[in-house]
């Protein structure tokens, strides 16, 4: 969607911070991150800012990040429909 082609997986084959990071730069939500008080950090933080800037922080449940700031499959997949949402519905 972003057209994101360097992607690579860490251990485990979890997605790298690095991935989000670029996610929110492409999406041009930089600018409201750094806004933050408290910036998110780690993985989970992320894929929670993402989502939360697509109007769809409501549906995030526990079972979407697993141990070591992982964001599990089922957390990745809203991420994707935060982008789209993002990205074609505004």
């Amino acid at each position: 969607i972003l057209g994101i082609d360097d992607i690579s997986l860490a251990t485990g084959s979890t997605v790298r911070k690095s991935f989000y990071n670029r996610v929110i730069r492409d999406l041009d939500l930089e600018e409201e991150k750094l806004a933050l008080r408290n910036r998110p950090k780690n993985k989970q933080q992320l894929a929670m800012f993402i989502i939360e800037q697509a109007g769809l922080g409501d549906e995030w449940d526990d079972t979407y990040s697993s141990t070591g700031s992982t964001v599990t499959a089922d957390g990745l997949n809203l991420v994707l429909k935060a982008v789209r949402k993002l990205e074609f519905d505004e």
